[in-house]
């Protein structure tokens, strides 16, 4: 992660000048300060300040904006209770139906008994116009998929996209819900695109937001496309580090 060395007549100098050199705010760097600096007498005997900066090192956890929020998404932050099972004993069996939906839900279903995983209130709908299936079921175990930026959830809906899709021509997507997941990843990601809008706007300068998952990211390239038509988005980093920059437009 780069660390810049920066040097101001004061702390505050300095931390302006690695804010403009990160192209980061100030919410978004570490500072370490090395010598806090003096003015000395008739300028003589003064020192510089000296910092460290950093743009800070992300973790992978949900927002914590309010204690509400807190208490809604313990079950996703905390590790959850794993399951042991053998795959051996199971042979998994899809005949394609001709019906997406039932097929999702089949595909699903036998996902979910042989990880022993209870489960109830399945539920489909498609969107013709783009070709989603909106596929959710409910359960105790709800932590297991939405932990660690939902990285259970994301491998589950992968394997079943790719058995639907498998030798079709025309493809669907699957998009799979538990726990409301989604809802609560279109209202925390909207406060963060306004939140970043207005510093952005404040400020003149581009607003990074935390990395996330391409998932997540999507969502915040329509988002602003649509309701900050004066503002533009791109991508930056690489892998897990990778995210989204809001900028103005010129």
């Amino acid at each position: 992660m780069k660390e810049l060395r920066i040097e101001g007549k004061t702390v505050t100098e300095a931390v302006e000048k690695a804010m403009k050199e990160l192209q980061l705010n100030r919410e978004q760097i570490e500072v370490e300060v090395i010598e806090e600096g003096k003015k000395g007498v008739f300028g003589l005997g003064g020192k510089n300040a000296v910092i460290l900066a950093r743009e800070k090192k992300w973790i992978s956890e949900t927002s914590k904006n309010s204690s509400t929020e807190q208490i809604k998404q313990k079950h996703i932050q905390e590790k959850p209770k794993s399951h042991k099972f053998d795959l051996k004993n199971y042979e998994m069996k899809f005949t394609p139906t001709g019906d997406d939906l039932k097929d999702a839900e089949n595909i699903l279903s036998q996902i979910l008994t042989f990880s022993g995983i209870a489960f109830k209130d399945m539920k489909s709908n498609m969107d013709a116009s783009s070709k989603t299936i909106y596929l959710s079921f409910s359960t105790e175990d709800s932590g297991l998929f939405l932990y660690d930026d939902a990285k259970g959830l994301f491998a589950v809906q992968y394997i079943i996209n790719s058995i639907l899709n498998k030798g079709k021509s025309e493809k669907v997507t699957v998009r799979l819900d538990t726990a409301d997941f989604w809802a609560r990843v279109q209202e925390r990601l909207s406060r963060d695109v306004e939140k970043a809008v207005s510093t952005a706007k404040r400020s003149g300068r581009p607003y990074r937001l935390r990395p996330m998952p391409s998932q997540f990211r999507k969502i915040i390239h329509d988002m602003v496309k649509e309701k900050y038509p004066d503002f533009q988005t791109f991508s930056e980093g690489e892998n897990k580090w990778r995210k989204v920059v809001i900028k103005q437009n010129k």
